[in-house]
């Protein structure tokens, strides 16, 4: 899911982004895309020095369909 693809890339760097990136990431994900999602995102984030970032090794993806969503 690109959803997915661009959170890794905004956040998967050493840099990581600033605050209020951050904020209007996690506002545009909760308003536009999924509550669930942003909630994945705000637990999986590290931030150092006003710097937002996944830690080494995080993987978010969507969720596994279950079995009546396949059909």
């Amino acid at each position: 899911m690109l959803t997915y693809r661009l959170i890794h890339a905004l956040l998967d760097d050493d840099e990581g982004i600033s605050t209020d990136a951050y904020d209007a990431l996690i506002n545009w994900l909760a308003c536009e895309v999924s509550l669930q999602l942003a909630d994945q995102v705000n637990d999986a984030v590290r931030a150092t020095d006003g710097r937002w970032y996944l830690p080494e090794g995080t993987v978010l993806s969507p969720p596994n369909p279950t079995p009546m969503e396949t059909k």
